[in-house]
């Protein structure tokens, strides 16, 4: 278990750079969705389902947005 938090709080300082590069904008490359976005997005769906509680994301607000937006996407 102290193995697995260790990773997990690792996994949260890892996406931190994310949510600043998202800083005022709608995805991470330019104005539309890309696959940039796709990449990212399917990394991050299991820690979004399963980690990244409503706690977090408060803190990440601009990652929690954008993820949010992408999960909307047809």
């Amino acid at each position: 278990m102290k193995k697995f938090n260790a990773l997990v709080d690792e996994l949260k300082k890892q996406v931190t750079p994310l949510n600043n590069h998202l800083k005022g904008k709608k995805w991470i490359v330019g104005d539309s969705v890309t696959m940039a976005d796709i990449a990212c997005a399917s990394v991050l769906t299991p820690a979004f389902q399963l980690i990244f509680d409503a706690g977090f994301r408060k803190g990440r607000g601009d990652l929690a947005k954008w993820f949010e937006e992408f999960t909307q996407l047809p």
